[in-house]
């Protein structure tokens, strides 16, 4: 009589203990490529720059920045119970042509963001001497104090993973 054939389970073990660990590696290989590819490249870090001082990103100098109340010079549409804000902050551009979006945010309690009213780019790349960034924004009445969170396009060099972003600490 012949020996008793050894079960499926035993017979596959090794097959089944090599995808017990290739399942679960490859999974979090996939799903690491693609949160790289979809958020590596979104701004990571905060470069603080203290109220009325400036700093240096990419070879192009921003700041002093502040925030006033806007005035009907401004023309812009205030609904009740919001107050109109205007952001300003200068740029001395570099060699290398740059693009920037600006979210104004809370720096304390809810920590709210607001974009700027209209479609005006504060920086431009078509810029050669220095100039004044200015944005218009519409928050609630409650809202403050703010910080301005600039974040900076490089146009002619490749994209950096995590790239830092300029938070302006406002007064």
């Amino acid at each position: 009589m012949s020996a008793p054939r050894p079960s499926w389970l035993r017979r596959n073990a090794a097959a089944l203990g090599a995808l017990a660990v290739l399942l679960p590696t490859a999974t979090f290989v996939i799903g690491a490529q693609e949160w790289v590819t979809a958020e590596g490249y979104l701004p990571f870090s905060a470069i603080e720059v203290p109220a009325g001082d400036t700093t240096d990103y990419a070879g192009t100098t921003y700041g002093p920045a502040s925030v006033r109340h806007a005035t009907p010079a401004d023309e812009l549409d205030v609904p009740a119970g919001a107050m109109g804000l205007v952001l300003e902050f200068d740029i001395a551009p570099g060699d290398e042509a740059q693009l920037c979006s600006v979210t104004l945010r809370e720096a304390e309690g809810e920590q709210r963001e607001w974009l700027a009213t209209g479609n005006r780019a504060p920086c431009t790349s078509d810029a050669t001497g220095p100039y004044e960034g200015s944005l218009a924004f519409v928050v609630p009445e409650d809202a403050g104090p703010f910080t301005a969170d600039v974040e900076v396009s490089r146009l002619e060099s490749a994209p950096t993973m995590f790239p830092p972003f300029i938070r302006f600490l406002l007064d």
